[in-house]
């Protein structure tokens, strides 16, 4: 399934990740190049357009999680968007905040930190929940080679404020590194389905109604060495039915990139939709078979 990114894919910067690293934590690495260290008492939880933080003294309520805190990133090719501080980055932090809890208001103060390479922000927003009981938001945001990165979160009021330091660390190792290539993916790659529909039932159907119709399609994949992929769909209908027969072709094209480390493949389009899959690679007697799989959904492709 192809996911627009509405919300922020994850993507990193910042100090060197053995600093951090060392004070009881963990680093989360993503085949993409994508890297942060966490608290080591933190739970990461991995969604499809997020990943969520959860301290493992969160604090909870009836109606459930007063506090909830997410790592996410937005493409910002082509905007001409260069610092986190631009206007738009922040008009669009805040209708993303208010889209979710509209009584929240945007404040005046804003704290900045200095990122090798990079000026990130702080955003904070105050107001009551549909509840009407008094909450915060808060969000760290740099933009860094093309990405609008973001870490964000919202509790009840004060709870945010004593993971203050712990917020500031995660958000200072972003990292942003080389992404993986699994050299066994490079090659062309085929996928090849055909379903027909007939009814033959000559006794109750008329030649009319008896129609047929057959579908052919045919896909193909290549993965390149330098960290690109393009991919071809090609559909074919045939519709028939008293002797008139219809015939349908399309075939549509995408490219982008590509990155994956033996066990998971991203694959990020050229319009900055992108799709996550796992995916093994396994030998037959004709060659080779990719299998891909989201959630109990598997495709296989064979070379």
């Amino acid at each position: 399934m192809k996911r627009f990114i509405v919300h922020w894919i994850v993507l990193f910067l910042v100090v060197p990740i053995s600093l951090v690293a060392a004070e009881n934590g963990n680093v989360y690495r993503h085949p993409s190049g994508l890297s942060f260290w966490y608290p080591q008492q933190w739970a990461l939880h991995e969604l499809d357009e997020a990943l969520q933080l959860v301290p493992a003294d969160a604090a909870m309520s009836q109606e459930g999680p007063s506090e909830v805190y997410f790592v996410t990133g937005e493409s910002v090719q082509g905007t001409g968007i260069l610092q986190a501080d631009d206007p738009r980055v922040i008009a669009y932090m805040d209708q993303q905040v208010r889209s979710i809890l509209p009584a929240l208001q945007l404040q005046h103060s804003r704290k900045a930190f200095a990122l090798p390479g990079a000026h990130g922000i702080m955003l904070t927003w105050t107001g009551n929940n549909n509840a009407g009981k008094p909450v915060e938001g808060r969000a760290y945001v740099v933009v860094i080679k093309e990405y609008a990165l973001t870490l964000s979160g919202i509790s009840l009021q004060g709870l945010i404020n004593k993971r203050t330091a712990s917020l500031e660390k995660i958000f200072t190792s972003f990292v942003i590194g080389q992404g993986q290539l699994d050299p066994a993916l490079a090659g062309t790659w085929h996928k090849h389905a055909t379903m027909s529909v007939a009814n033959p039932d000559r006794i109750y159907e008329t030649s009319w109604s008896a129609a047929q119709a057959v579908t052919e399609d045919k896909s193909q994949l290549t993965f390149q060495s330098d960290g690109r992929w393009h991919r071809v769909d090609a559909s074919q209908t045939l519709i028939g039915a008293g002797g008139l027969w219809l015939e349908d072709n399309s075939q549509n094209e995408n490219t982008g990139r590509w990155n994956a480390d033996g066990k998971r493949l991203f694959m990020l389009y050229d319009d900055n939709t992108w799709e996550e899959f796992a995916y093994t690679i396994v030998p037959t007697d004709n060659g080779r078979e990719l299998r891909t799989a989201v959630g109990k959904e598997m495709v296989i492709w064979r070379q």
